[in-house]
């Protein structure tokens, strides 16, 4: 059970982090957000390598790390697509899904397979996930799916979605060739260079550099929240089947709401509690399985 423990605090971390991005809304740009995000975790990766232990490293290891990169940064991207969307209420609750589709890429890439147990877990956690992110939406519970075949912001969304699903198991094969900590100290090293990359072939680096420098504290707390969120995920990943480490961090969408509320005066405490009993429903299910 304890074992459990470790992608709910990694809920917990992605929650802080969302509430402390929400902080900073219509101040800095989403990529400057994404780019301080890889950047301290990539400060954080240069003491992890130089402390870790020597690990012995399989040929797995140099496309897995690669792959698992690429999709998330992939995911992020569409994500940030999809959050420009005109109909973003519309949208958002199709990344709910992620847990789901996590289950099918691991089982596809890894051999994994969860328990009926285990499933009814997940997708306890992806309905409630679901039906927190849908409030707002006036056109019905299926709305998201409905306007997938006319809005490109429903369709990024579902594929951030599904390249997140497709992220994770690669993780978990670049841990099986290598060690937790030096796949993840390789993987944010490399997701920083990336980004840098891009930023600066598009010739916005100096301009996220600018707002990483006027917005420093806040944005360094951000990175540090999504920092001990994702080498949280790494170890949940060692620990346990991906869709079950995927199933219990979706639960931070209910973290997040609570928070909202505490924080920011948000409403509707009475449905997120109601809807947060199914998510811990399927939270326990999962640990059962």
């Amino acid at each position: 059970m304890v074992e459990f423990l470790v992608p709910l605090s990694s809920a917990v971390f992605v929650s802080g982090r969302n509430v402390l991005i929400r902080t900073l809304r219509n101040k800095v740009g989403r990529t400057t957000t994404l780019f301080t995000n890889f950047l301290v975790a990539g400060v954080f990766s240069v003491v992890i390598l130089a402390f870790a232990l020597p690990a012995e490293v399989e040929p797995t290891f140099y496309w897995a790390v690669p792959l698992s990169i690429a999709a998330l940064i992939a995911g992020r991207f569409s994500l940030i697509t999809a959050l420009s969307s005109a109909t973003l209420s519309s949208t958002i609750p199709l990344i709910a899904f992620a847990p789901l589709f996590t289950s099918l890429t691991s089982f596809l890439i890894l051999g994994e397979t969860i328990t009926p147990i285990g499933l009814y877990g997940i997708l306890a956690v992806v309905a409630g996930s679901y039906l927190l992110r849908i409030q707002g939406v006036g056109s019905g519970v299926f709305e998201p799916i409905r306007i997938l075949a006319r809005e490109k912001g429903a369709r990024m969304m579902l594929l951030a979605a599904l390249c997140f699903s497709l992220s994770i198991p690669f993780v978990k094969l670049a841990i099986r060739s290598s060690s937790t900590y030096v796949a993840f100290a390789s993987a944010q090293l490399l997701g920083t260079a990336l980004i840098a990359g891009w930023l600066l072939a598009r010739r916005r680096l100096g301009t996220a550099l600018k707002q990483a420098a006027r917005y420093g504290g806040r944005l360094t707390l951000v990175g540090v929240a999504n920092f001990l969120q994702a080498i949280t995920t790494y170890l949940a990943v060692d620990l346990m089947l991906v869709a079950y480490a995927s199933g219990i961090k979706g639960s931070n969408i209910l973290i997040t709401a609570l928070l909202g509320h505490l924080l920011f005066g948000e409403k509707r405490l009475v449905r997120t509690l109601v809807v947060g009993t199914i998510m811990v429903a399927g939270v326990v299910l999962i640990s059962l399985g």
